[in-house]
């Protein structure tokens, strides 16, 4: 089943339980120097593989990621 997230500590929690088989993020074409960083706040190192790359007209761009438990 497919489950959109839109909290970023529900997403860590899920990826620290090994509870994702994969996480998409589309990336926007913007700067921002305030907030926190996507995964600043993950105890443990996860690596991810690559699943697919799309990018938009807008300049934005879609990643399909699979962590590698």
């Amino acid at each position: 089943a497919i489950t959109y997230i839109g909290s970023r500590r529900l997403m860590i929690q899920l990826l620290e339980s090994k509870l994702l088989d994969e996480l998409v993020l589309c990336v926007h074409p913007v700067a921002n120097p305030s907030g926190k960083l996507l995964f600043e706040d993950l105890e443990n190192r996860i690596i991810f593989k690559q699943k697919s790359v799309k990018t938009l007209k807008g300049g934005h761009i879609v990643i399909t990621l699979r962590p590698i438990y």
